[in-house]
């Protein structure tokens, strides 16, 4: 053996010696202790992250911005009836308020930071305790969940003793009746049969995995840090899940893909709300007719985030979701343009098949949404649909295409500010420019009543100069700055421009030029 051969082996032997010195077993850790672990993981988390967003609730522009999605509360006023001979008055507009107040928003508030209260009693009190624990070894700790627990809400009684009526006898208190439990839940439970496995990968950590069914699928595992916490979701352990437990899934045949859901402090008072599309995830569907469909959305890392800065007064969303990819067979889609037939005597008659294999496309969504609790300001920064076009096709032939920004990066910037007038001001930055793109000719042969607009139409809505702006008024949008210009390339009658200072109004017409822009007209603003 040569000098070199020996010489290498006594420094394999010795780094081996090393290591194996500084290595040593970690120390049995109880049940009790990865409870207790868990629990105070996950009430630092939870409780920091409200404590982070508390600013939220006071926004009166966030306030507004819902009330505008979900719409106002308006009460009707009733009208005077008019004496004889005389004119009636004009009736008075309904009184409106915002649907979501700051009111609202701080009672939310509140209620969340009960339900983090109601959840920790629950761990310490009905998960974690001896009763459901069923086997520990010094590394591991899993708990069975059962029926006493998860059917806790369907248990009904027996009424207790009527009062008795003035001047008899009291009836005696009956024995106290247990509460029974509802059948078809305590059945499920069984099926399902949860637990929990609670192991610790280092100090401080904790990993709690969901066994569900005899064959202990895991479906979803809970990593529980001392400034994380993530859940990981496994699409294809769910199915299987509810496959082994022999649940009903109807028309869903397979999933896979992995998804997280993270909660990640950053700093005091600044936490991120996370959700990561670990692998691609795929779903596929089977109707009654055997037609099968598959949507698959492309893996993104993050692909969703919400930045919680309580030091800032600041609440950063940014959003980038990968491709969406719907495809199957056109007769699969039939309920969304078909109607259901019947004969004389009211039965249903046959439905037609429809040929030909569709494919729907999302270049995706991205995009951040920051509110300014110092300025009460909502900014839109980046906004998209994927960086391409975004189609419906038939056959490979293009039924549809949307574009936003084609020449422009295909993103936007967004300003919105609530006005003291009851206003909105939307600003965009550097342009908004969006094409659609209808060719519904191909599917005539198939289809009865698709309007002709939509056979060969080209949609365009775009402003003419940089950072244009608009204001939402109750009953118009008013043109701030750069002109706002619809157009249809099928009824070019129909065309709108709304120039700067100019509003754009509902139309009156009884015979409109166009489905969608003969809705609305241009005029002097009010």
């Amino acid at each position: 053996m040569s000098l070199r051969s020996v010489s290498m082996r006594g420094w394999m032997l010795a780094g081996l010696g090393l290591l194996g010195c500084g290595s040593s077993e970690r120390e049995p850790i109880s049940a009790q202790q990865l409870a207790l672990t868990a629990e105070e993981n996950v009430e630092h988390a939870l409780r920091g992250a409200h404590a982070a967003g508390s600013f939220i609730a006071d926004s009166t522009t966030l306030a507004h911005t819902l009330s505008s999605v979900t719409g106002s509360n308006c009460a009707p006023v009733a009208s005077a009836p008019c004496p004889a001979g005389t004119a009636c008055p004009l009736t008075p507009e309904p009184t409106c308020t915002d649907s979501v107040t700051t009111s609202d928003l701080q009672q939310t508030r509140q209620d969340m930071s009960d339900a983090i209260d109601k959840l920790l009693k629950s761990l310490k009190e009905e998960v974690f305790i001896p009763q459901n624990l069923e086997s520990e070894d010094g590394h591991t700790a899993v708990y069975r969940l059962g029926a006493e627990y998860l059917c806790k809400g369907s248990a009904s009684s027996s009424p207790g003793a009527p009062l008795p009526a003035p001047g008899t006898t009291p009836t005696p208190t009956p024995e106290p009746v247990e509460p029974t439990l509802d059948p078809d839940c305590v059945a499920n439970a069984e099926k399902l049969a949860p637990r929990l496995r609670l192991s610790s990968p280092s100090d401080g950590e904790v990993d709690v995995a969901l066994l569900l069914t005899d064959a202990r699928h895991n479906p979803a595992t809970l990593e529980l840090g001392t400034d994380r916490v993530g859940v990981m979701l496994d699409l294809g352990e769910i199915k299987a899940s509810l496959d082994a437990a022999g649940e009903d899934t109807g028309n869903l045949e397979a999933m896979r893909g992995k998804l997280e859901l993270e909660l990640k402090r950053n700093a005091e008072l600044d936490y991120s709300f996370r959700v990561n599309v670990l692998s691609t995830l795929g779903l596929t569907t089977i109707d009654d007719l055997a037609e099968k469909v598959a949507f698959t959305l492309a893996g993104h890392s993050p692909s969703f985030e919400i930045r919680l800065d309580g030091n800032a007064r600041r609440i950063t969303g940014t959003y980038d979701i990968g491709s969406l990819d719907v495809s199957g067979p056109l007769n699969a889609f039939r309920d969304s343009f078909a109607s259901t037939e019947y004969d004389a005597s009211g039965k249903p008659l046959p439905q037609k098949t429809y040929t030909g294999m569709i494919e729907a496309l999302l270049g995706g969504l991205n995009g951040s949404v920051v509110l300014d609790g110092n300025q009460d300001k909502l900014e839109l920064k980046g906004l998209g649909l994927g960086d391409v076009s975004s189609t419906l096709k038939l056959d490979g032939t293009t039924l549809a295409q949307l574009d936003l920004n084609a020449d422009a990066g295909r993103h936007f910037d967004l300003t919105i500010t609530h006005d003291s007038d009851d206003s909105t001001t939307l600003a965009f930055a550097p342009k908004f420019d969006l094409s659609v793109l209808l060719n519904f000719a191909p599917l005539t042969a198939q289809i009865n009543d698709i309007p002709d607009a939509y056979l060969s139409e080209k949609l365009h809505l775009w402003f003419d100069g940089q950072n244009p702006s608009v204001r939402a008024e109750p009953k118009q949008i008013r043109a701030l700055s750069g002109t706002l210009n619809l157009t249809s390339e099928h009824v070019p009658a129909a065309n709108l421009s709304v120039p700067q200072g100019s509003c754009l109004v509902a139309s009156d017409a009884s015979a409109p030029t166009h489905p969608l822009l003969g809705a609305y007209s241009v005029g002097a603003c009010q």
